[in-house]
């Protein structure tokens, strides 16, 4: 009993949180065919990320309260749900954001996964199930502001933007659970060790800095290197903390011939004040410009796998660049297209309305200059 509230206080401690995603892969390509901006333009853009992928089932099933038998076949289980969208005003070098979003976050052993598909089939495939899972989801709203600096050494320009934003968090909600279900009929027993952290009276409350850097070597290469959450921490005051040992109710009959009945729920609850340091994400895209343009990139988060990608673009004479990408890591395909004002992009490993595990959609306009 000690072992699984150890592992379940290690699995939800709080230490570390990841932000939803603003930095959008079509960045550096409509930097290549944005309008110049005189010294004292301002611009006015708005954008938006929707991504989800998880390895278990179809995004279109997996919510589903019934479907088909399946096996889950894997070893580890994930789920990813997230969502941004944001407006920035930038002038004189100088820049004003603000944005919403949402995060969450699922994993799992394959007995998890498997028992999560076999109750919605009403299937079972194995004998006992020995459940271990975890889920963070939250969601959030930032402001904050940023500046340019411009570089320019030899054949090597650019400019390296650097910016600070106040980071809000609400509807937080962090859950462990380690589990058996032991052969019975219709997974009517069910032990669980469980802890849930949630949010309290108060919301959490933290700051994040974010970098980027654009350069441009001679006439061939152009790049992108982009970090957010390079530093930054959110806390927390009253997050409430539930432990807590489910035993199903169930009625047998003891050695002796008496009948018995156990189960229920014993736990108990407090509240405490957490810090948790931000895990950055990092993003770097190259392009060697031609007809078509060769694309390259890769992007990384702590705890999770490296995701490179590559691609080819092809510059049009009307000042727009249809381009497209590939996923490996995910068998995911990109294609979009930016023009000076506007860009748009989807992608997935099936098509969209068929049955995709993982999609993204992200869409932005420059919605006035003046």
């Amino acid at each position: 009993m000690c072992t699984l509230l150890c592992s379940l206080c290690s699995n939800l401690s709080a230490s570390s949180l990841s932000l939803p995603v603003v930095h959008d892969s079509a960045d550096l390509l409509h930097s290549c065919v944005a309008d110049p901006l005189s010294s004292d333009a301002s611009v006015l853009q708005a954008g938006g990320i929707g991504a989800a992928s998880n390895n278990i089932g179809s995004l279109w099933v997996i919510g589903e309260p019934r479907q088909a038998a399946q096996d889950y076949g894997g070893s580890t289980a994930y789920a990813l749900l997230q969502r941004s969208q944001w407006l920035k005003l930038s002038r004189n070098g100088w820049s004003f954001t603000y944005g919403v979003g949402r995060r969450a976050v699922y994993a799992g052993n394959a007995d998890a996964a498997q028992l999560w598909i076999d109750v919605r089939s009403e299937n079972r495939t194995q004998r006992t199930y020995a459940p271990e899972a975890r889920g963070v989801e939250f969601s959030a709203y930032w402001y904050g502001v940023g500046r340019d600096f411009p570089i320019r050494t030899g054949n090597l320009t650019g400019v390296a933007s650097l910016s600070i934003r106040r980071v809000i968090t609400y509807d937080y909600l962090a859950r462990s659970l380690i589990g058996e279900v032991p052969e019975e009929e219709a997974f009517k027993v069910f032990t669980a060790m469980m802890r849930s952290v949630s949010t309290g009276p108060t919301s959490g409350d933290g700051w994040a800095v974010d970098g980027d850097v654009r350069l441009r070597y001679g006439d061939r290469w152009v790049g992108q290197a982009a970090v957010e959450g390079l530093l930054g921490c959110v806390s927390w005051k009253g997050l409430t903390v539930e432990d807590g040992l489910i035993v199903s109710p169930r009625t047998f009959t003891d050695p002796e011939g008496f009948l018995r009945d156990c189960g229920g729920i014993t736990g108990a609850t407090w509240t405490e004040n957490r810090t948790a340091r931000l895990c950055p994400y990092y993003r770097l895209d190259l392009m060697r410009t031609g007809r078509p343009a060769m694309l390259l990139g890769i992007s990384f988060r702590s705890g999770e796998r490296i995701a490179p990608n590559f691609g080819a673009a092809w510059p049009q004479k009307r000042r727009w660049i249809p381009y497209t990408r590939y996923y490996p890591v995910q068998r995911r395909l990109e294609v979009g297209a930016v023009g000076s004002t506007w860009r748009l992009r989807i992608s997935g490993d099936d098509w969209i309305y068929s049955s995709p595990r993982n999609a993204e959609v992200s869409a932005g306009l420059h919605v006035l200059t003046f």
